[in-house]
């Protein structure tokens, strides 16, 4: 009986080898399909990846429509350097952020460079989630915003995930 061969033999019968470069021992060369599946699993993960934070950023983007839609404010403007705020309103340069995963920490920043960019007010509309609001949060970020004169708005999300 034939040993089985963790390489199957080309179609005419002849193996293929490649020779080490390190030690010169020659080796089958395998003709798989794994190439193509780790492709396609890297792909897969990358899709589901991409979609879990495009939705997270799509509730912000949902919130600061309606925010916009009430006051009459435009959206998503473009400053020069090619960043953008995500609200102009009544000579202010909003910044639309949750107020859970300390990500206010960053609308402080984004705030005050649109406000420097724009020529206008630096201001914060802080989210609150439901189910993800921390007041020790809000507190600490309405305590900076006083001390670096950002207008700061709190709402209450009315689009969750």
């Amino acid at each position: 009986m034939k040993p089985l061969h963790p390489f199957p033999p080309r179609r005419n019968g002849a193996q293929r080898y490649a020779v080490s470069a390190e030690c010169g021992i020659k080796h089958p060369v395998r003709h798989g399909r794994g190439w193509r599946v780790a492709l396609t699993t890297s792909c897969v993960v990358l899709v589901l990846l991409w979609a879990l934070f495009n939705f997270a950023a799509a509730d912000e983007r949902s919130e600061a429509a309606l925010i916009a839609e009430q006051w009459g404010a435009a959206r998503e403007v473009t400053a020069t350097d090619g960043t953008r705020a995500d609200l102009i309103h009544d000579g202010y340069a909003i910044e639309v952020e949750w107020s859970h995963r300390s990500k206010w920490y960053q609308a402080i920043g984004q705030s005050l460079h649109y406000a420097d960019v724009f020529n206008l007010k630096p201001g914060i509309v802080l989210l609150r989630h439901p189910k993800r609001y921390s007041e020790r949060d809000e507190k600490r970020c309405r305590r900076i915003c006083e001390k670096y004169g950002i207008k700061l708005w709190v709402f209450d999300a009315k689009v969750t995930n």
